[in-house]
């Protein structure tokens, strides 16, 4: 009942709430769907707001969720924003987002990929910003690095992307690279993560914390991100990891 009192006075009150933010225009697949509820689960506990957009919005894929985090974060409704791409979730329900964002000199959270190459160290699937005028700066700077003139229309030989954005085939192999400097993802580190005037204010964590597969306890995972692929991984099964993530996170 503590609790339940607590979270009340939270969304009543004149404290902001933390927003809980995904995204998708696609059929959600039932083991996906499975991680939106949990996802749904873990803002019911804390008061949070979740918000699932899912109407077209004529951006790349990798862009949209910078611009929606920014506009959300910048209509000073929310204490901050947590990004989850909508293969992941929440692992330790035990942990709030005002615990994990506590140390006051950091004001952007993200983890390192489990695969780094030379494009990216980090990944953006998962992600908290905190409601600061360094953590705006850092959104409103970060979705002003989009340069639609390097994307263009998909088609042929493309036919699911057809009339959709997609990196220009043309551009030199920096410029179009996956996850590079014209994803958000690269972006972010190019920009951001190794930029003097940002980077003692973005916390990369280890992989585990927001950004792998296989989440556990001991490594102070707090999300597990369930890739659609994993490089050189030719038996990743997210349907089988998904169910043992379900069975071993902390209860909501």
């Amino acid at each position: 009942m503590r609790k339940m009192r607590k979270t009340r006075k939270h969304r009543g009150g004149n404290i902001k709430p933390w927003a809980l933010v995904q995204y998708d225009n696609r059929p959600i697949p039932d083991h996906y769907q499975k991680l939106i509820d949990v996802n749904k689960e873990y803002c019911k506990k804390y008061g949070y707001e979740y918000i699932l957009k899912t109407e077209p919005i004529d951006l790349p894929p990798w862009w949209i969720k910078v611009q929606i985090c920014r506009d959300l974060l910048n209509s000073d409704k929310y204490k901050g924003i947590m990004w989850l791409d909508t293969d992941v979730g929440i692992y330790d329900c035990s942990r709030s987002l005002d615990e994990f964002t506590k140390d006051p000199k950091m004001h952007f959270f993200i983890s390192k990929d489990p695969f780094p190459d030379e494009m990216s160290i980090i990944n953006a699937g998962s992600w908290i910003v905190k409601n600061t005028p360094l953590g705006k700066e850092i959104m409103n700077e970060w979705f002003k690095m989009y340069d639609k003139t390097k994307w263009i229309r998909g088609g042929e030989p493309n036919p699911p992307l057809e009339n959709k954005l997609v990196i220009d085939p043309k551009l030199s192999f920096f410029d179009k690279a996956w996850a590079g400097i014209n994803f958000e993802q690269g972006s972010l580190y190019y920009n951001f993560v190794r930029n003097p005037k940002y980077k003692d204010a973005i916390n990369v964590l280890p992989n585990k914390v927001l950004s792998h597969w296989e989440p556990s306890k001991k490594d102070g995972s707090f999300t597990g991100h369930f890739f659609r692929f994993v490089k050189n991984h030719s038996k990743h099964d997210n349907k089988q990891h998904i169910e043992m993530f379900l069975k071993d996170r902390t209860q909501c």
